[in-house]
């Protein structure tokens, strides 16, 4: 009788045991579901460290994430919150080719505040920095401005008539804008304007310079690197960069098509 219970006792708690364990599967199953439909992820394995939690992204203002940088790199992009789909930036912030690559493959619209798209596929305004004429070496001056314009290019040095010929060239045919560093700025602006492309304005200090570029819708800086600080180029070439597409004055649109109404003897 005595081993009858016992074997009773051992049946009777052996299948006790197999319905815990069964219990215990049937619960993780549960939880391993509903934790898949709601992350789409299985639970961490035994062991295992916990994944962490991802967090909500914040939601997107009305008219897009605003961005407050004032030059727009590809980390900045990389930064704004998932889904995102229109970027607001400021109306003379920098983009960097490589965000522009980034919003293009993204999907990313980028609107200035001002209201203006911009396709996010299309080419940046190219700046150009060249130098001729110089008594001293402008190097250092012309870095600080490449450091100061993300993407600007350098022309070789040749004489003076070539730089302004490869100057004439980008902003006939790419709209691009530039700066000349040179000793002799007076000679080089008037040498510039005789290229239907050009409209070169030049100064001594950044108040007249940014009076000249206004009144001319200028978009060639000649400028003396000895009579301008390191600072006062960037600002000047920065402001020229992003300053709006402004149309010329009357006067510099055309060439004057009326003749002439003296009656002297040397016409």
């Amino acid at each position: 009788m005595k081993d009858s219970r016992s074997t009773l006792d051992a049946a009777l708690v052996a299948r006790l045991v197999g319905e815990v364990v069964q219990r215990i599967r049937d619960a993780g199953a549960t939880q391993s579901a509903s934790t898949t439909r709601a992350g789409g992820s299985p639970p961490p394995a035994a062991g295992s460290a916990p994944a962490p939690v991802a967090t909500a992204a914040p939601a997107a203002s009305p008219g897009g994430h605003v961005l407050a940088d004032h030059v727009v790199t590809l980390a900045v992009l990389e930064r704004v919150p998932a889904g995102t789909r229109r970027v607001v930036v400021g109306a003379r912030a920098v983009l960097t080719p490589s965000a522009r690559e980034h919003a293009a493959d993204t999907g990313i619209e980028i609107v200035r505040q001002a209201g203006t798209p911009t396709t996010a596929g299309a080419a940046p305004r190219m700046f150009l920095v060249a130098h001729a004429a110089c008594p001293a070496d402008p190097s250092a001056k012309m870095a600080a401005i490449a450091r100061a314009i993300p993407g600007t290019q350098r022309l070789p040095t040749t004489g003076l008539a070539d730089v302004l010929a490869a100057l004439a060239i980008h902003a006939g045919r790419d709209g691009a804008r530039a700066v000349l560093l040179t000793g002799r700025p007076h000679l080089a602006v008037a040498a510039a304007n005789r290229h239907a492309s050009l409209r070169a304005v030049t100064g001594h200090d950044a108040i007249r310079v940014k009076g000249a570029v206004a009144e001319c819708a200028a978009n060639l800086l000649v400028l003396d690197p000895a009579a301008l600080s390191s600072s006062a180029l960037e600002r000047l070439c920065s402001d020229l960069m992003l300053g709006a597409d402004a149309t010329p004055p009357t006067e510099l649109a055309t060439a004057p098509s009326t003749p002439c109404g003296c009656k002297g003897k040397h016409h």
